[in-house]
């Protein structure tokens, strides 16, 4: 299990997962450029309509299981600021409870590609290194492992906020996983990358928590 711990290099072999190679290493070499809770290049203009993106491409290939679009709530400051056990400011509910929408669909777009992979053998050969485990839907890191990510900042796991940033972290790196799956079966699904507009959320600063009543709330470290 020690590769499991190794963490993902942008350094990928053009041929190693098919057609759908230069989308990954792209993708992937996106991610490791994201500044995971620095202030700055942040740009509110554009939240909105990358959220609304990200409905569309979601409505568009599973139907109403998201709202049409929504109006952004901004919320900023120590990561305790979105405590999971605490009603957010400007809402009727905690984090956990507004994630809930998000992580649904994530679990439905989940579902639909792992069946996709169980129907088809050739795609299931390309679930492997570097960013696979060989023959395991079970992937390396990318991020979530490095202590250095909330050290740099001066958050750290024994206090809440840097429990708080943790947990951020970790919903990013599993959104993110589905976004470089998605990429890998691109062809099959023939359909734009439902979690590209989160990605590029990511990537201005911006952490997408959830959405309730046609709000949706969007955190930014400062």
């Amino acid at each position: 299990m020690t590769d499991y711990y190794k963490y993902v290099s942008i350094e990928i072999p053009l041929a190693t997962y098919g057609t759908a190679s230069e989308a990954i290493i792209n993708i992937v070499k996106s991610i490791h450029a994201i500044q995971w809770f620095q202030t700055g290049s942040k740009c509110p203009i554009n939240v909105r309509g990358l959220l609304n993106e990200h409905l569309g491409r979601v409505g568009a290939r599973f139907g109403a299981i998201v709202p049409h679009s929504v109006e952004v709530c901004f919320l900023s400051g120590s990561p305790d600021v979105v405590n999971p056990e605490q009603t957010l400011p400007q809402s009727n509910g905690t984090f956990r409870e507004l994630a809930e929408a998000l992580d649904e669909v994530v679990s439905i777009i989940a579902q639909t590609m792992y069946r996709l992979i169980e129907s088809r053998s050739d795609l299931e050969l390309l679930i492997g290194p570097p960013l696979w485990m060989k023959g395991s839907m079970i992937c390396m890191h990318l991020f979530a492992a490095k202590p250095e990510n909330l050290y740099s900042i001066g958050l750290r796991r024994d206090r809440k906020d840097g429990e708080v940033a943790w947990e951020l972290l970790c919903r990013a790196e599993h959104q993110i996983w589905h976004g470089i799956m998605w990429e890998l079966l691109s062809s099959a699904l023939n359909s734009a990358n439902p979690f590209a507009p989160l990605i590029e959320l990511y990537r201005l600063g911006y952490f997408p928590l959830g959405w309730k009543d046609g709000v949706a709330y969007v955190y930014s470290y400062s």
